[in-house]
């Protein structure tokens, strides 16, 4: 907004007989009347020492809720802001707008809800109606911000990051640069993640996470800029986040990011938070969605995203003892290697050449058949890998992106295979809670062999006979608990794939003997695996 501009616009309006001028403000002069009816005086009404006007009418095209954007002058400068409908028909709420720059008082509250009223009732044609959102990303073919049909309207907290999604430098710079970079195949899948976040909506996948782990001094933060150099802005601050936050706040940023990607630098900063287990946290941003929330007059909207999740950390985000709900939903890269080699140059690279490309992506995959070329990578996967569906899907997005921005961005590269990627897919066993809980109980087991002997002096655990070992329930649970196992949840699985075997009775509960002492006890099989006769679901184990 400039003086020139507003007063172009002021021209326009029907203002009633209310003044707005540039020096004295927003008033009005009310006559004052004799008893015979005659004008013998006027009250000023002042609304606003400083000159304001609602310059648009915003409609929010996922709340159905509207918002007025207000530009007002002050300390010699044009300032524009968004306030919801209500707070500007409130004598109460109205007042809040001071916190803005806005002057107003509760003395005047009631003039200003009254001149804003009454403009926006007068120029319901000539007040301009744009629709609106407050989160980036996919609104059916327009993509925000690379779009002029929907203008953002969200919260403050969020504004820096919207203006972080911008473009400075060239894109053929940009790319010449990046090509040496992607030469590093673990820094080149994490480019193509950030390229694959929009590309979820798309298919219509679940969000994933990319999690890029190893010792300090590897490049990982430099690396997480370069991936959100696509973007914008990509220091530490605008698009890249430490994750020193709470759950909700990630949710929450989450959320306004919509199918742009969620960068987070050093995982470990909140460990303490989460007790060293990330399966809650893992769930929650991957499932999509949050939960609506109460306030006290309202409940507010449930807030949903689909993007991805790109996170560095000194250490791996999936824990041995982490549910498999979780391990499936996290594309994991240890970093062995330096991913970039002179992370100072590069930084100062891509704070000063960045958000050219994302614009020509989604400009190109707006029009592409996604879902079949999706679908045939996805079929690859799963035909020539022993992942699972979960797995499969997160990495033939980033396959996908490598493809697409092979062809437009980096035409000298040859495109990913699922060869190249496939050491970083979770196998089907490793996914499985009860095939790494057998895999830990047997290594117990073997390390303390001793235990099972009757004679033992540092205590005794069961018996040791042949292929399988006779444990104390007490011990397998207690085994199983350390290290974060449930033998509730994975007994079940146990008895079907014959690590547990029946005693005679048909109960997997056995009651044996060290020295005429009985004790309960389970069978585990720790030689080979004779797989009993599976349960149907709905078959109750006879335990």
């Amino acid at each position: 907004m400039t003086t020139e501009n507003f007063k172009a616009f002021l021209s326009t309006l029907d203002i009633g007989n209310w003044t707005v001028d540039l020096q004295k403000g927003v008033y009005r002069d009310d006559p004052i009347k004799n008893s015979s009816g005659d004008v013998v005086s006027y009250k000023r009404v002042v609304a606003c020492p400083i000159p304001i006007l609602p310059t648009a009418i915003m409609d929010n095209v996922d709340t159905g809720q509207e918002k007025v954007e207000i530009s007002f002058y002050k300390h010699r400068r044009w300032k524009s802001i968004i306030v919801d409908r209500e707070q500007i028909a409130s004598n109460q709420k109205i007042v809040s707008l001071s916190n803005k720059g806005i002057e107003i008082s509760s003395a005047s509250a009631r003039n200003m809800v009254e001149f804003f009223a009454d403009i926006i009732a007068r120029n319901q044609n000539a007040i301009p109606y744009k629709l609106s959102r407050a989160s980036m990303g996919w609104y059916e073919k327009d993509f925000i911000p690379f779009t002029d049909n929907i203008t953002f309207d969200g919260e403050d907290q969020f504004r820096h990051i919207y203006r972080a999604v911008k473009s400075n430098g060239t894109l053929e710079e940009w790319i010449s640069y990046v090509a040496e970079l992607r030469q590093n195949r673990q820094m080149r899948m994490m480019i193509d993640a950030s390229f694959a976040s929009p590309l979820i909506q798309l298919v219509g996948e679940n969000p994933f996470i990319f999690h890029a782990w190893g010792t300090t001094s590897f490049g990982k933060t430099v690396g997480l800029m370069v991936a959100m150099s696509v973007w914008g802005y990509p220091a530490v601050g605008a698009l890249t986040q430490t994750l020193n936050m709470t759950a909700n706040a990630m949710l929450k940023q989450a959320s306004f990011l919509g199918n742009i990607p969620f960068a987070g630098d050093e995982l470990q900063i909140i460990k303490n938070k989460w007790a060293g287990n990330f399966d809650q946290l893992i769930m929650s941003l991957t499932e999509g969605v949050d939960r609506g929330r109460m306030s006290y007059d309202k409940i507010n909207e449930t807030r949903s995203w689909k993007c991805a999740f790109i996170t560095t950390g000194e250490e791996p985000a999936i824990k041995s003892s982490s549910g498999g709900g979780a391990k499936n939903r996290v594309i994991e890269m240890e970093c062995r290697e330096k991913l970039i080699e002179n992370g100072n140059l590069t930084a100062s690279f891509v704070k000063t050449h960045y958000g050219t490309a994302a614009p020509v992506f989604i400009d190109a995959v707006t029009d592409m058949n996604i879902q079949a070329q999706y679908a045939e990578i996805f079929k690859e996967i799963i035909d020539t890998t022993d992942t699972t569906d979960k797995q499969a899907g997160s990495m033939a997005l980033i396959l996908l992106a490598d493809r697409i921005v092979t062809d437009i961005f980096f035409k000298t590269e040859s495109p990913l295979t699922v060869e190249d990627v496939k050491q970083y897919l979770a196998t089907d066993q490793q996914v499985s809670v009860a095939e790494r809980a057998y895999s830990y109980i047997c290594d117990a087991i073997a390390e303390n062999i001793n235990k099972f002997n009757a004679d033992s002096s540092s205590g005794v655990w069961g018996i040791a006979e042949g292929d399988a070992v006779y444990i104390n329930k007490s011990v397998l649970s207690r085994l199983l608990n350390e290290e974060g196992y449930d033998f509730e949840a994975v007994r079940r699985e146990w008895g079907q794939k014959g690590y547990m075997k029946k005693a005679p009775d048909g109960k997997y509960r056995w009651t044996k003997y060290i020295k005429s002492q009985s004790f309960m006890c389970f069978k585990i099989v720790t030689g080979d695996i004779e797989q009993e006769t599976l349960f149907e679901e709905d078959d109750e184990l006879p335990f």
